[in-house]
């Protein structure tokens, strides 16, 4: 795997946040959003 410079928004036309939605004690993030200015295809990825 090859880390890109970036991260996942460095394609154009994309754009990410995190956010806390209460799943965590602690108030730290716990929800990534990922958004596309076109429609595209979408893998998830999920821990515990």
């Amino acid at each position: 795997m090859n880390v890109i410079k970036g991260g996942v928004t460095a394609p154009e036309g994309f754009f990410a946040t995190g956010v806390a939605c209460g799943l965590k004690k602690d108030g730290r993030k716990d929800l990534a959003i990922v958004c596309s200015e076109d429609s595209a295809a979408i893998a998830g990825v999920f821990t515990t």
